[in-house]
């Protein structure tokens, strides 16, 4: 892990800015003017490589799926123009033969609190069906999530 690793700390730094519909703390700041969000991890793609993984706020699906708060796909996260790519990114997809990506938010109270992301091991096309799915399951944990925040004010106030 490098210097720039333990210094990087979760959340917004005083005067930087989430991208467009994200919760400040799924993002965090690497210096004054730069906003990453931050993987935490992801099956398929050893622990250590995807929790180094700092996306910028323009970057790849996870930028557009924040921005327009709904569920993306493309069949080549690689070849897609729609979804830009930095590097390094751009070679641990390709490291780990990631193709097609299928990304739903959880949304709660009209900020992004996270994502989840499904890339199979083959090449395949998602279909709309599929992403019906996700988008389901993502509302359900956004709900829960939403729930379990008013269950805790609640128990504070009794």
């Amino acid at each position: 892990m490098d210097q720039q690793e333990d210094d990087a700390k979760p959340g917004l730094e005083p005067g930087a800015e989430a991208p467009e519909g994200a919760a400040p703390d799924a993002v965090e700041t690497t210096s004054a003017d730069e906003v990453v969000l931050r993987c935490r991890y992801a099956r398929g793609i050893p622990e250590e490589e995807f929790e180094r993984v700092r996306l910028g706020p323009n970057e790849g699906i996870t930028a557009q799926v924040i921005a327009e708060t709904k569920t993306l796909w493309t069949d080549d996260i690689l070849a897609d123009a729609r979804f830009p790519l930095s590097q390094e990114t751009r070679a641990l997809l390709a490291a780990h033969d990631i193709c097609g990506i299928l990304a739903a938010p959880v949304v709660v109270r009209g900020q992004v609190l996270g994502l989840f992301y499904v890339y199979p091991e083959a090449t395949r096309v998602f279909t709309p069906d599929e992403a019906d799915l996700l988008s389901a399951l993502a509302l359900q944990v956004g709900i829960a999530l939403e729930d379990a925040r008013l269950l805790a004010a609640e128990q504070e106030k009794g």
